[in-house]
């Protein structure tokens, strides 16, 4: 059994904006999930912006579950999410109509993760695409050894053991999340003078992008067909460059991120058609988060809610700041709920933060 905690807590923190979001879409009675779903299941793959708690079961440092992490999720119970809510993942799925997708590892045995048919929850907290990143806080999962998690999805947890599982075509109608590259840049090269020895910035990035499609296309081999990838935003403007360029932003990292962010593109569009996927990016400029700032007008957007460590962590059980929904960040380093919220509203039926389509559009693509 899995810790029914990780099944079914938050469904209710956020759950008015789903629920205003879904009946607006759609008519239909509430009392049946189906005519409130577009889509049977939604599977996320990442780092730490959309870990829902498995590394709680993982022997790391990088864990979030302790207060004040989680502390406006419905029962206010600290799973493993870095921030004090919900993720991006978890609001994507509400307005699909889908409960947040369960951390795989939180299940102890495959009869009952296979009864979870409305998508599950790979990521891993300080990991990254390539296998190295985080290795320096523990075990964490990589892209590769998330993609193997859900190769166990499709094909172990079978109904009729050697048969085609049905779960494979139900896959196909899925969408898959990825968010993940922040640490490959942070921890797995700028801050890793091994890395940065051993490769130059244009090398690395070119073995990040092999993997990152690697991985792809391992994960369209297994069915799917739906991808949203996040962009990544300017890195050199995050905490840890500000702290070491004595808060200058450092452009120089920006610049190769951009160039990640437009061959992540490039490849992606080309693939498109070969493969038979359909994909949305989440751009990078939208998702900035000074670009959100000023968008929204908050008045401590920019300020961390709760006392951190030198790691820009939360400080376990201090107290969290209680102007909340005023903060775009909630530790030093990772987001708030509300920064969480309103990227992926403005990505669900929006204009201008996904392209080339919004969420609900490559919903109802075919294909």
């Amino acid at each position: 059994m899995a810790d029914k905690r990780y099944v079914i807590s938050g469904l209710l923190t956020g759950g008015l904006l789903a629920l205003v979001l879904v009946l607006v879409l759609f008519s239909g009675d509430l009392s049946t999930r189906k005519t409130l779903t577009i889509t049977p299941a939604l599977y996320v793959f990442g780092d730490s912006t959309v870990d829902s708690g498995n590394n709680n079961f993982l022997a790391t440092k990088a864990k979030a579950d302790f207060a004040p992490y989680g502390v406006d999720l419905a029962d206010g119970s600290p799973l493993g999410r870095f921030t004090n809510g919900l993720t991006f993942a978890d609001f994507i799925a509400q307005y699909l109509g889908l409960p947040p997708p369960p951390p795989f590892l939180s299940f102890k045995d495959p009869q009952s993760r296979k009864a979870i048919q409305t998508g599950l929850n790979f990521a891993s907290g300080s990991c990254g695409i390539l296998n190295h990143t985080g290795a320096i806080s523990g075990k964490c999962l990589s892209l590769a050894e998330q993609v193997d998690s859900f190769q166990i999805t499709v094909t172990q947890d079978s109904q009729q053991p050697g048969k085609r599982d049905p779960r494979q075509d139900h896959v196909a109608e899925s969408v898959v999340l990825i968010s993940m590259a922040g640490n490959d840049y942070t921890l797995g090269y700028f801050f890793n003078p091994t890395m940065t020895k051993k490769y130059d910035p244009a090398t690395y990035t070119q073995l990040m992008i092999q993997s990152f499609m690697a991985s792809i296309e391992r994960i369209v081999k297994l069915g799917a067909k739906r991808f949203i990838v996040l962009g990544m935003p300017q890195i050199g403007c995050s905490a840890p460059f500000l702290l070491r360029n004595r808060g200058k932003c450092d452009e120089q990292v920006n610049k190769i991120i951009a160039s990640y962010n437009s061959q992540i593109t490039a490849d992606l569009t080309k693939v498109g058609t070969d493969w038979g996927i359909r994909y949305t990016i989440i751009v990078p400029e939208k998702i900035d988060i000074r670009q959100v700032a000023a968008e929204t007008k908050l008045k401590s957007a920019l300020e961390p809610c709760c006392q951190v460590d030198p790691f820009g962590i939360c400080i376990k059980d201090s107290k969290p700041c209680n102007n909340r929904d005023d903060h775009l960040i909630f530790d030093a380093v990772h987001p708030s709920q509300v920064y969480h919220r309103y990227i992926a509203t403005n990505c669900f039926n929006g204009t201008g933060t996904c392209m080339p389509a919004n969420v609900l559009q490559l919903c109802r693509s075919g294909g």
